[in-house]
């Protein structure tokens, strides 16, 4: 439903953000959670 949408977007956008810091500040630890996560790094994203 409608709800558990706007839910889910909301969790993989704060993610986004969060992965977007990490990426910005600590290279390794970045790389080390995209692997631990099974995701794939993604040079479109701004890092600024």
């Amino acid at each position: 439903d409608k709800h558990s949408r706007k839910g889910l977007q909301s969790m993989v956008g704060r993610r986004k953000k969060l992965l977007r810091y990490l990426r910005r500040t600590d290279w390794e630890s970045y790389c080390l959670c995209l692997s631990k996560l099974g995701l794939r790094d993604n040079p479109d994203v701004r890092a600024n």
